[in-house]
């Protein structure tokens, strides 16, 4: 798999995930794309960062999918049951319950989140079920990417390789950790982290190291 052939949606949420990492804050992105396929909405995780382009920045509540959410003019979006949210990590309790009270009816999401994940919600009360939203994830590659983004953000602000979190991820995303560690000790990759504008190349790279950080893994056994 190339970042070009990804979903649109997924490559607009993975790159609002690279932005919201190289602003300081947890990599998780969304968009929201509309029936035509064309994307009406980004959000990034900006609990850690002051970026004035998200709605809720530097607060618990500024998740990737709210701040995508609350850029939906109703006005200008009066109808969105036939929109598609998508999320590189599956959505939890705040997120979801926005999904179900703005009306969305699909959501696709990258990696599954074992921690904080509430898709499980779906069915939690017949509100909920009567609103018929479709869960579509989690994505095999695409969670790799995603669960190496957050091994390798933690790994960088000091947390450790053997943390309650990535025993977690590696329960279900062994490539992913891999992938994570491997990178946090990849100086290219963090020359090109800091320096490039372009998520595409940026995923494109990790893409290609998946392989060889499973094998690392593997060796290090």
């Amino acid at each position: 798999m190339l970042y070009r052939e990804m979903e649109p949606g997924f490559q607009h949420a993975f790159a609002a995930a690279i932005r919201a990492y190289r602003r300081g804050s947890t990599p998780i992105g969304c968009a929201i794309m509309n029936a035509d396929g064309k994307c009406v909405a980004k959000g990034e995780n900006s609990i850690y960062s002051d970026d004035r382009a998200e709605i809720i920045n530097g607060h618990h509540l500024a998740h990737a999918e709210i701040n995508a959410i609350l850029k939906l003019d109703r006005l200008e979006h009066p109808d969105v049951s036939s929109y598609t949210l998508y999320a590189t990590m599956e959505p939890c309790a705040l997120c979801f319950g926005a999904v179900v009270m703005s009306y969305l009816k699909h959501v696709k999401y990258a990696a599954s989140d074992k921690y904080s994940g509430a898709v499980c919600l779906n069915t939690a009360t017949p509100y909920i079920k009567d609103q018929n939203i479709r869960i579509s994830g989690p994505f095999d590659t695409l969670q790799d990417i995603q669960v190496a983004l957050i091994v390798h953000r933690r790994l960088s602000v000091g947390f450790s390789s053997d943390d309650q979190f990535t025993r977690l991820y590696s329960s279900y995303s062994p490539k992913g950790v891999a992938l994570g560690e491997k990178l946090y000790r990849d100086p290219y990759f963090q020359g090109m982290l800091a320096s490039c504008d372009t998520a595409g190349i940026i995923i494109d790279y990790m893409l290609s190291q998946i392989d060889a950080a499973e094998l690392d893994a593997a060796e290090a056994l």
